[in-house]
């Protein structure tokens, strides 16, 4: 009686529990609305909105589900520092 008790109330799955899946279907609205955000910029999103989810999550459910995973994507530091030797924004139109 006792072995089928422990057998019974054992959880089904080792490990850690899986991310909710309300959290992953929002992460993954984010990144498809805003593709030029990173993994970091989705996960301060996240937090504005008082979930508690780890960067590193953020990123794992990017990568499960196939979609890029940058860190900022649309403007890295290298063409930050040509937009400012040629004086131009990123995004800017030339009037020429």
């Amino acid at each position: 009686m006792n072995n089928r008790h422990i057998r019974l109330s054992r959880n089904p799955r080792p490990g850690r529990p899986r991310t909710i899946a309300s959290l992953r279907r929002l992460t993954l609205r984010l990144a498809s609305e805003n593709p030029a955000w990173g993994y970091r910029r989705i996960h301060g999103e996240l937090a504005l909105l008082g979930t508690k989810l780890a960067p590193s999550t953020v990123w794992e459910i990017l990568k499960a589900a196939g979609g890029p995973v940058p860190a900022g994507a649309g403007s890295s530091l290298v063409d930050l520092g040509i937009h400012q030797w040629t004086g131009r924004r990123v995004g800017a139109r030339s009037s020429v």
